[in-house]
Formats: structure tokens, sequence, C-alpha cells
């Protein structure tokens, strides 16, 4: 099951972080993998700069969060979307 959120802030912050966790969509379900892209016209004036697992649900990731920043300030609208693959995980 993959799962996503998109943030996008209303007053165009300059960094901006977003997380999915796995269990909001479902009992037990954990993150294998996740992943992070950069929406609309920002022009490559931002980059991310963090993704990955976080928090522990047994010995697995219970969730994916990210992190992007404008590298140059812009004034365009830009978004950040973080993904998140999760499964149930058998840790035993």
């Amino acid at each position: 099951m993959t799962t996503e959120i998109t943030v996008d802030d209303v007053d165009n912050a300059g960094t901006k972080s977003g997380a999915v966790e796995c269990a909001t969509y479902g009992e037990g379900l954990s993150a294998v993998s996740g992943g992070a892209a950069i929406g609309g016209n920002h022009g490559g004036n931002v980059a991310i700069i963090a993704t990955r697992p976080f928090g522990v649900s047994g010995q697995v990731p219970a969730g994916w969060e990210a992190t992007a920043t404008e590298v140059n300030t812009t004034a365009e609208h830009w978004t950040l979307t973080v993904y998140a693959i999760c499964a149930n995980v058998n840790t035993k």
C-alpha cells in the first residue's frame, strides 16, 4: 500500500516538512520504504534536504518524513509530497 501526504503552505514558507504515519491507514502497518517529491513552479530553487523513516513499531519504522527548503528565495508556489510504502511486517 502506498500512501502520501502533500504539504502546501498558504504562506509559501521557505521550509516545508511532512510525514506519513502508516498506522493511520491500517492497524499493524509499518513503513518499508518512502520518499519525497517537490511540485510546483519553483525554477530549481527548492531542494529536498531530508527524507527518512521515523519511529519504531517493533523493529520497523512507523512512517516516513521529509523536509524541503528554498536554496534560493523564490516567490513561486511549491509543494512537498511525502510518500510511504506501508505493509504488514512480521517482526517475530
